[in-house]
């Protein structure tokens, strides 16, 4: 006789993990700014300077690392950086508020005159015309010495 033998509830499964989203251009942005905070960070304290100093230093630097305002895509990841850096105090606020604006400016621009490839050269002369380019972002004004 053929007998089939019951089988003993077995545990629930887990349900398979979601794949996780693509992290994207800004997440390595924020990594970039992260690691230049770092970087300069580890070596001023190793040359001796002071926490304030090392702290002053990785503030500069993840400032600069900062992405440029020349495409759309620049405009997010400098967005993204800015909040991140906020979070980390390596922007002040007093900062953040123009850093934004900045990319608002940025962002009009882009949807005012196109992001194609022949019309880039003018957003770069707009944004330094106004200072918004790298130089903004690491303290120096971005101007020739008279």
């Amino acid at each position: 006789m053929d007998e089939t033998v019951p089988s003993a509830p077995s545990e629930p499964q887990p349900a398979p993990a979601a794949p996780r989203p693509d992290p994207g251009p800004a997440t390595f942005a924020v990594a970039r700014c992260g690691q230049a905070y770092t970087r300069a960070l580890k070596t001023a304290l190793a040359q001796g300077q002071s926490r304030a100093e090392a702290v002053r230093a990785a503030d500069m630097a993840f400032r600069a690392a900062m992405p440029q305002l020349l495409d759309s895509q620049g405009v997010l990841d400098f967005i993204a950086c800015v909040t991140q850096g906020m979070l980390l105090g390596a922007i002040p606020y007093s900062q953040s508020s123009r850093l934004l604006y900045a990319a608002q400016v940025a962002a009009g621009a882009l949807r005012n005159i196109g992001s194609s490839a022949t019309r880039e050269p003018d957003l770069i002369k707009i944004l330094r015309s106004v200072n918004l380019t790298r130089g903004e972002c690491d303290g120096s004004s971005g101007r020739s010495p008279r």
